[in-house]
């Protein structure tokens, strides 16, 4: 016997050679395809349950997390409003108060300008002036606050006042506080 006639013909010409998959390859490959397609399906739905499921309890983490160091931050904000952000308007008020003159001095100056500033502010406005190239003629006015300054230059009345800033970031500190203790309770 040759070895040609063990072998089959895979020749599509042949006469004997299949044209279509027979009934019962057909009938299984259907089926496969439907499980394959009802495991995908199923893993697909967990997938997505594990998903959500997973953003849910991260959500949840960060606002745990923020309601945490924004509670953790309240004394500190409670020093900054109440003593460390005074002092610091303190400080800067004499430099603005300055910067604000030299803007508006456009010409030179022989005489003084009176510049009438809260009682309080008078000792440090006059230390920071001596180094302005600018005459200024420091008075207390108890009747200002302690962020207020005025003064006339050619004149031309000008106020000046830091309150506005010091509500701003009051307000703005605040907000952050109660919007913390908003979520915090729905």
């Amino acid at each position: 016997m040759t070895l040609s006639a063990l072998l089959r013909d895979f020749d599509p010409s042949a006469p004997d050679a299949p044209k279509q998959p027979s009934a019962d390859f057909q009938t299984g490959f259907e089926a496969g395809y439907a499980a394959a397609q009802a495991e995908a399906e199923r893993k697909h739905n967990r997938l997505s349950d594990e998903l959500v499921v997973a953003l849910s309890d991260l959500g949840f983490g960060y606002n745990e997390a923020r309601r945490h160091i924004v509670r953790s931050l309240a004394p500190f904000m409670d020093a900054f409003i109440g003593q460390m952000m005074p002092a610091m308007l303190g400080e800067a008020f004499a430099a603005h108060v300055v910067s604000a003159l030299l803007d508006q001095a456009d010409v030179a100056v022989s005489a003084p300008i009176p510049v009438m500033v809260h009682p309080e502010n008078v000792e440090r406005l006059t230390a920071f002036a001596a180094k302005a190239p600018l005459p200024l003629d420091i008075r207390g006015d108890p009747q200002l606050g302690l962020n207020e300054a005025r003064w006339t230059m050619n004149d031309q009345l000008t106020a000046f006042d830091l309150t506005p800033l010091a509500e701003c970031v009051t307000n703005s500190v605040a907000t952050i506080f109660d919007e913390n203790e908003r979520k915090a309770h729905g």
